[in-house]
């Protein structure tokens, strides 16, 4: 009772929150292991794998130790991102310790830094929030709430199976402290009267780092732009107006850039896995996909991949190139799946039983020198995920179902605001609608575009969406639910007013 009367709810999240880092991040190291996608992004950074087997090195086991290097190691397959950033400063600074070896805490210590900073305004917002909106409560109960809440946000949002990649080169998590940095920075915004240039800045850093993160959040950029040139009816000075505009046209530039960057062999990867996990696999008939133009002998690749240690067929065959690649495309696909209905509902039905799982079944999270067997995960804080992942349903109905809700929630909430001229309340239901919308987009691209291929991590960011779409769910039913007691509460008290008062005038007419 004396920790809820003298500490706040937000300050001891965040400092929970930073000691969790500290213990399992940072003084006992766990992350993710490498699935053989870090070469690509830290070759240029001058960082390779210490000597050992590849069974030590790939999958099995997290690494924390890399080596510096100044060679040049040629890779035909540019990539470009936003973590090459946040990469080359982590090594900038193990190099003031150490410039021979690079330990990955350092990138760590960088995305915790970010990550802690985010969850206080986020957290303090929630607090702040919840004492206001259920300001009908005695202050005994408004503070338990906002308890609650922060509670929940911890458990949810501080959950391993998303703080595990802080100690890793995936992408996931640059995308998920650029998405939270980008919920406070509107926060932010939102809670001033007047402009405030500096979080317009850093929300628009947030916004081109979460879209340049993965080459797959570049769609994202179109719902992100066109919410912040909403922004520009906050307030109508003109300088606020020019730099929401210039907000949003940097967002764009950056996802064209990453996307245009695309190299023409992940294109066709992409291409290969997108069919022989997906529209070969649902296809009722094999001959099916000669709608795509697509010759009925390939079928014969059907439920392989293009990582697969004996191919039916290189992933660089010439035959491929005149039978597969240049007559498919994701636009051509997503045709497909319009006309024939069955296999798409398969193919998303695959989709979201994999949208619940946030930590990859297909890599470790301890050191080989932990004595733990081959592919170990931690459980630590992780009751969340574990419940997401096995309690759950996984079916497609539950999730539109789901949609439908919040959605349905949304459109209520928004009239009200609407009515009440509420212009900040409505550019957060306007935010919600999006991140709803980016769940959305990344199911369908990652079905689209790769079929069941590596799913866990395609649908990484529907996954972090669905949790903030829940998360507001929770706190709107408890409000509700609430305010439909107060009612009922001050409905049964006049009730025993108009009874006491009847029963008093008839006790002066007798």
């Amino acid at each position: 009772m004396k920790l809820k009367k003298y500490m706040k709810p937000h300050i001891f999240g965040v400092l929970l929150l930073a000691l969790l880092i500290l213990l399992w991040l940072f003084l006992f190291p766990h992350g993710v292991a490498d699935n053989g996608d870090f070469f690509r992004l830290i070759h240029n950074r001058g960082l390779s794998h210490l000597d050992g087997t590849n069974a030590d090195k790939f999958f099995n086991y997290f690494t924390n130790k890399y080596r510096i290097s100044n060679w040049y190691i040629d890779n035909k397959v540019p990539f470009i991102s936003t973590q090459s950033i946040i990469i080359a400063l982590s090594v900038g600074l193990n190099k003031i310790f150490d410039s021979k070896f690079y330990d990955i805490r350092f990138i760590g210590f960088l995305y915790a830094g970010v990550y802690l900073i985010a969850a206080k305004i986020i957290l303090k917002r929630i607090e702040t929030g919840t004492i206001a909106v259920f300001s009908k409560y005695s202050n005994a109960k408004k503070r338990l709430l906002s308890w609650i809440f922060c509670g929940l946000f911890v458990l949810i949002f501080g959950d391993f199976a998303y703080l595990l990649y802080f100690n890793s080169f995936y992408g996931e998590a640059l995308t998920y402290t650029a998405l939270l940095m980008l919920i406070a920075c509107l926060i932010k915004i939102l809670e001033k009267e007047a402009p405030k240039t500096l979080w317009l800045v850093l929300y628009t850093i947030a916004g081109v780092t979460l879209v340049g993160a993965k080459q797959q959040n570049a769609p994202v950029a179109i719902l992100i732009a066109a919410f912040t040139l909403r922004l520009m009816t906050l307030y109508r000075e003109k300088f606020w107006r020019v730099f929401a505009a210039v907000s949003a046209l940097a967002v764009i530039s950056c996802a064209v850039i990453t996307y245009a960057a695309i190299s023409d062999e992940i294109a066709y990867i992409n291409a290969y896995n997108s069919m022989t996990l997906g529209v070969m696999r649902y296809a009722d008939k094999e001959d099916k996909i000669t709608d795509l133009n697509v010759s009925p002998q390939l079928a014969i690749l059907k439920d392989t991949t293009a990582f697969d240690r004996y191919p039916v067929a290189l992933i660089n065959s010439p035959l491929l190139y005149g039978m597969l690649y240049d007559r498919v495309s994701i636009t051509k696909i997503g045709l497909y799946y319009v006309k024939n209905y069955f296999p798409l509902m398969h193919q998303l039905q695959a989709g979201t039983s994999q949208s619940f799982t946030i930590k990859p079944d297909m890599v470790g999270n301890y050191l080989k020198t932990s004595g733990k067997p081959p592919l170990a995960k931690t459980y630590l804080f992780s009751g969340y995920s574990f419940i997401k992942k096995h309690i759950i349903p996984h079916s497609i109905g539950w999730f539109l179902i789901f949609y439908i809700i919040f959605y349905a929630v949304g459109g209520y909430l928004y009239y009200r605001f609407y009515k009440q001229r509420f212009k900040a309340g409505l550019l957060a239901v306007e935010f919600s609608v999006i991140v709803g919308l980016t769940g959305l987009m990344q199911l369908l691209i990652a079905v689209l575009g790769a079929g069941d291929a590596d799913l866990e991590k395609h649908l990484f960011l529907t996954n972090v969406t669905f949790d903030l779409m829940f998360l507001t769910l929770i706190y709107l039913a408890v409000y509700w639910a609430g305010h439909l007691l107060h009612r009922r509460k001050i409905l049964k008290l006049k009730k025993q007013d108009r009874t006491g008062q009847e029963q008093s005038y008839q006790n002066q007419e007798a």
